[in-house]
């Protein structure tokens, strides 16, 4: 009887410590992917010279488009469209010249 009750403690505490494990990683991989958003829109900021709330709406579409399980080609043209679609002309005219260069970054770190 003892040996049977140690047994059911020591399976609630392994059972309990990887529910933990698991919630510290799930938790990290999205803190992870939120950095690469705001690395994402302020790389961008820095390159077409987006206000404060465009950074913002940008960091948001990155963080939506991270946020699916499986990304294909239309995603990514949505994602780019939302984007684009924030910006005024001159930005719009900047982002036409920079857009792969940037939009690489993310797939680069998206393969790691």
């Amino acid at each position: 009887m003892k040996s049977l009750l140690t047994i059911l403690v020591f399976s609630s505490l392994l059972l309990f410590s990887a529910n933990i494990q698991a919630a510290k990683k799930d938790s990290s991989k999205t803190a992870q992917k939120e950095n690469i958003a705001k690395f994402m829109a302020t790389k961008l900021q820095q390159k077409i010279l987006l206000s404060d709330g465009q950074v913002s709406q940008v960091e948001t579409i990155i963080t939506s488009y991270l946020a699916l399980k499986v990304k294909t080609d239309k995603d990514t043209e949505k994602t780019l469209e939302k984007v684009e679609e924030l910006l005024d002309k001159r930005q719009k005219a900047k982002y036409s010249i920079i857009k792969d260069d940037w939009w690489s970054y993310l797939a680069k770190h998206l393969n790691n």
